[in-house]
């Protein structure tokens, strides 16, 4: 049985081969800079990878592209480079279409095919998604990865940060 490839998995891993050969660099080369193995780099390229978020914005930052763009659909103009986290965009997004839907967390995970507490790892930052996994949340929000992927506003950002952040400070009075 062969395994569903996401269609933002295929967009990535021709926008990461169009962008590296833009750069002059060869697969090892962006390995070098990514930290990640040629290997790595060739799986992404051949579309057969998966990448959290966290090496999503590694290889976006090393090719000099906002991470929407190594998601969107071909075609469409560069973004302004942000250096929001995506991670940090992407639970903001979630968080706002799914309560604007009036979707719980665990109805949105469950939906999307996840377990039931994915969705709140995701929101506080616990978690880091996979690309595909976006995509099976966003198919339920009726967006696209490269829509949950989109910058968020200075203050929209601070305040998910300022969530994690409270959750992590521990009081021993």
């Amino acid at each position: 049985m062969s395994k569903k490839i996401a269609k933002s998995t295929l967009r990535l891993g021709d926008a990461v081969r169009a962008r590296r050969l833009h750069l002059g660099l060869t697969q090892q080369a962006l390995a070098d800079r990514t930290g990640f193995s040629r290997g790595h780099i060739a799986t992404i390229e051949r579309t057969s990878g998966n990448l959290r978020l966290s090496s999503l914005d590694r290889l976006a930052r090393v090719l000099e592209l906002d991470v929407v763009d190594l998601v969107r659909a071909t075609g469409e103009s560069l973004s302004t480079v942000s250096k929001q986290d995506a991670a940090v965009r992407a639970a903001c997004h979630i968080f706002r279409l799914r309560t604007d839907l009036k979707l719980s967390q665990e109805r949105l995970s469950e939906a999307a095919g996840f377990f039931r507490t994915y969705v709140t790892e995701i929101e506080l930052l616990v978690s880091v998604p996979a690309v595909a996994n976006l995509e099976a949340i966003g198919a339920i929000l009726k967006v696209s990865v490269a829509d949950l992927l989109t910058p968020v506003s200075d203050a929209e950002y601070e305040a998910r940060l300022a969530r994690k952040s409270a959750r992590s400070v521990v009081s021993y009075e």
